[in-house]
């Protein structure tokens, strides 16, 4: 089980605990429990309000291997990628991406009929460059799905339609890429017909990152599709969801995220703040 040390600054003054990751008994999604019992006290009440259980797909804490803990077994499969040590010390409890093909995928869970959508985790840049977290997308292929990339100081939350692309992009410069753990959740949130920026979302460490619209086509007399034509709902086929990196238009692994990932989380819903807020603080 993971150890890790919980600093809590607010209405309780500096608190230090030691707690630890459990199992909960009722279910296959983990949470937290803390040995102090003032933290622990805080820690029920904040959860009772978080169903981190709804809506649940897909949940990957990497202790050890990639299976699926959301009880739909949606098993990954490690390509290249090697455990390692995760934010709280433990070895062996996340995964360390460092080149192509390198990566993680997830072969029987697809990106279909896709109108609203969370993935949830962390990370942490080991080079000075950024990559694919997580993607359902081939590009210049249709049907195509959404994607999440990072740079050092940017981040890119998308869906790629054939050759178009709708998205949003982080236009202020966070420093992502100082070598230190940070939590990450995209929500993607639709209705039937063109999609609009309006439909993402990008949280880093739990806060609202200011995006700018981020949209590419083919221009006019291409001979492609003209227009940024992205509909909902999303339908990928058979594309496997894959973590580490992405297919470019031939179906070769490319752009690949040069760092670890830990505690990836899948879900067919919208999170709440209070639910995005619990899982960066735990």
């Amino acid at each position: 089980m993971k150890q890790h040390s919980l600093i809590i600054v607010a209405v309780f003054g500096l608190i230090v605990s030691s707690c630890q990751k459990k199992i909960d008994t009722t279910s296959s999604t983990t949470v937290k429990q803390s040995t102090s019992s003032l933290y622990q006290s805080f820690s029920e009440n904040s959860f009772s309000s978080v169903s981190l259980n709804s809506g649940l797909v897909g949940y990957y804490p990497f202790n050890g291997n990639a299976n699926d803990l959301s009880g739909n077994k949606y098993n990954g499969v490690v390509n290249g990628a090697t455990l390692t040590t995760d934010r709280f010390g433990k070895t062996k409890s996340a995964y360390l991406f460092t080149g192509n093909p390198q990566n993680i995928t997830i072969p029987n869970l697809h990106q279909t009929n896709i109108l609203t959508y969370t993935v949830s985790g962390w990370f942490q840049l080991t080079q000075n460059s950024g990559g694919t977290i997580i993607s359902g997308d081939e590009p210049l292929v249709h049907p195509s799905g959404l994607r999440f990339a990072l740079g050092t100081t940017q981040a890119q939350w998308n869906v790629e339609d054939g050759w178009n692309t709708n998205g949003i992009l982080t236009y202020n410069n966070n420093n992502f890429g100082n070598n230190i753990w940070h939590n990450f959740t995209v929500t993607f949130n639709s209705i039937v017909g063109l999609i609009p920026a309006s439909a993402f979302q990008i949280y880093i460490d739990g806060v609202t990152i200011p995006t700018l619209t981020f949209q590419q086509n083919w221009p006019p007399g291409s001979g492609f599709s003209e227009g940024f034509n992205v509909y909902a709902p999303i339908n990928n086929g058979t594309l496997p969801i894959i973590l580490g990196n992405t297919m470019d238009g031939s179906s070769n692994f490319t752009n690949f995220f040069p760092g670890k990932l830990d505690d990836i989380r899948i879900y067919n819903r919208i999170l709440t703040q209070s639910e995005i807020t619990y899982l960066a603080t735990h």
